[in-house]
């Protein structure tokens, strides 16, 4: 199985040889979307909630203080059952 090179296990211990994982910057923009309009990209089963959101989230990847990879991603609410949760598009 593939692991992203920016994923790592947390350290456990105490003094200069635990790195702590570094804090990633991210901007997220949050806005009310269409339900009909939502809908109609849903896949079975999911459904769109009453009011819901699309999460555009801009994120930066550092490592050792670098910035290594900039991402940006979709995300929208979605009911599955009586569940919420996000679906990245």
């Amino acid at each position: 199985m593939r692991q992203n090179r920016w994923i790592q296990e947390p350290l456990v211990g105490e003094g200069e040889d635990v790195v702590p994982f570094p804090a990633c910057p991210r901007l997220e923009v949050t806005y009310l979307t269409d339900p009909e309009v939502l809908a109609e990209v849903l896949p079975p089963p999911l459904t769109p909630p009453p009011e819901p959101r699309v999460h555009v989230r801009f994120t930066n990847i550092e490592e050792n203080g670098h910035v290594h990879e900039h991402i940006c991603t979709f995300l929208v609410d979605a009911m599955f059952r009586d569940q919420l949760g996000q679906l990245c598009l």
